[in-house]
């Protein structure tokens, strides 16, 4: 009987949260690899994210292409929470001295999205941190992808 209601006051709670997306951001973000990533607001509390990345790595490289779909909150003072499922694709190249497992070409991971962000009041600026955690569906050359990051955004 507790989760239940403690499950109805979160559902509440979420729903009273009123959100203020940007219409649009554009920036880096650093994680493994630095990359562009591109928000665009759907509706008063979601948007999405693509994110493209590079990585090079002294066994393997990586071009990834991420889309996010993402519920937006906010916190308060310029602050919100974000969350939501994702996919990743791609191509990576390995080098003989590799350890893992999969092999080189193409591949898709299937995960989500959690961070928290900053947006100025007086300056077009977004920052955030998150994490991007993908599990790999097609050649698996890493099992789980988990990827911290700082982004930089400008907003308009």
């Amino acid at each position: 009987m507790k989760k239940i209601i403690l499950l109805a006051v979160l559902g509440l709670s979420l729903q009273l949260a009123s959100a203020q997306i940007n219409d649009h951001a554009l920036g880096l973000r650093f994680g493994y690899g630095g990359g562009i990533s591109y928000q665009h607001k759907f509706s008063k509390t979601t948007r999405g994210e693509f994110n493209g990345q590079f990585l090079l790595g002294s066994s393997y490289s990586t071009l990834r292409l991420t889309g996010i779909y993402q519920w937006f909150f906010d916190m308060d003072r310029g602050f919100g929470f974000y969350a939501g499922p994702g996919v990743s694709t791609g191509s990576v190249s390995i080098g003989d001295n590799y350890n893992g497992k999969g092999d080189n070409g193409f591949f898709v991971s299937v995960g989500g999205q959690v961070g928290i962000e900053y947006t100025f009041e007086d300056l077009p600026l977004q920052l955030s941190i998150d994490v991007l955690p993908m599990l790999s569906v097609v050649n698996n050359y890493d099992d789980i992808y988990l990827d911290p990051a700082l982004g930089i955004r400008y907003v308009f």
